[in-house]
């Protein structure tokens, strides 16, 4: 079983290494730095250390914030920071390490809100206090553009995307909902209804091009996982459960085999959190696999105190 230890406090690294192969990534503040963390998919989780956000004005207490990538560029919009919503994006280039860098601003301030894109559009879908929809061209540095509207001003909802279409899974707004919608990259617009999902949890998303997965969770200690194919519409169907059940956790996925799931949330308020890393087979059903640990816990997903994570592989590329 690996270790998976590169978030913890205290580790560093060499900037400007070249990256190859399927990466995912993860940002780290909240956890006592700034850092972004990756790992390689083909090598069983092992970490590597790829940049620090504080050059870009990221500070340990900026947290709640998402992510999206495309093959060669990751981004990550809006935060919580300073007890309000904030609207900077910044972004990293994948080839090699390094440190983030301003790519612009959101029109509207959010924080976990869903976060998807296809190979060449990035989307920040809804968040808190907000319904807007707003996107930017990954190749071209500046501030989003109005895309549509969401259901409702939602928070803590998950995401999974083909190269085509975007859907949004669950969320809270007043209340836990239990909605699935989406909207099509190609076309400006408010969200399409898709269906509904059996958990009214905090939501984390991914999966390959044809089918999405969301892990529905929450603080009574219920982690359930759904699917659905995303070229139809309709109610997402059950598919397995994590290992260990908590709250607010994290994913990223490799389209063409699996879906990782990061967590240090606890499974349930005022319990430890946790340090166990589950892997779920996209195209196949069933319980999750342990993919190893964490050598330090954190609290991460859509409504995380960790925050973005994606990857260069996942299923809108």
């Amino acid at each position: 079983m690996p270790i998976l230890g590169i978030i913890a406090a205290g580790i560093s690294g060499n900037l400007g290494v070249p990256l190859t192969g399927s990466v995912g990534f993860m940002t780290s503040a909240g956890t006592g730095n700034a850092w972004v963390s990756y790992f390689n998919f083909a090598t069983d989780g092992v970490w590597g250390y790829f940049g620090d956000l504080t050059a870009t004005g990221m500070t340990i207490a900026q947290n709640h914030n998402g992510g999206g990538a495309n093959s060669t560029r990751w981004l990550m919009m809006g935060y919580y920071g300073s007890g309000v919503a904030q609207n900077p994006i910044w972004y990293a280039d994948i080839a090699t390490t390094g440190s983030g860098a301003s790519f612009g601003t959101l029109a509207s301030a959010r924080f976990s809100g869903a976060q998807m894109g296809n190979a060449t559009k990035a989307m920040a879908y809804a968040g808190y206090l907000t319904s807007d929809i707003q996107t930017v061209l990954y190749a071209t540095l500046g501030n989003s553009s109005a895309f549509g509207s969401a259901r409702a001003p939602h928070y803590n909802n998950g995401s999974s995307k083909s190269t085509t279409r975007a859907v949004s899974w669950g969320g809270q707004y007043g209340q836990q909902e239990t909605t699935i919608d989406y909207v099509e990259f190609a076309t400006t617009g408010n969200y399409n209804a898709f269906g509904t999902i059996t958990a009214s949890n905090n939501h984390a998303g991914g999966g390959s091009s044809t089918r999405g997965l969301d892990i529905a969770a929450n603080s009574s200690n219920v982690s359930l996982t759904s699917y659905i194919t995303i070229a139809s519409t309709g109610n997402a169907t059950n598919y397995g459960a994590l290992t260990v059940a908590r709250w607010f956790v994290a994913t990223a996925s490799r389209a063409s085999s699996y879906m990782v799931c990061f967590s240090g949330a606890a499974t349930s308020l005022g319990n430890p959190l946790q340090t166990t890393v589950d892997q779920f087979l996209i195209s196949s059903t069933g319980n999750a696999i342990s993919w190893g640990t964490l050598t330090t816990a954190f609290q991460s997903g859509s409504g995380n105190t960790c925050g973005g994570q994606n990857s260069n592989c996942h299923g809108g590329i």
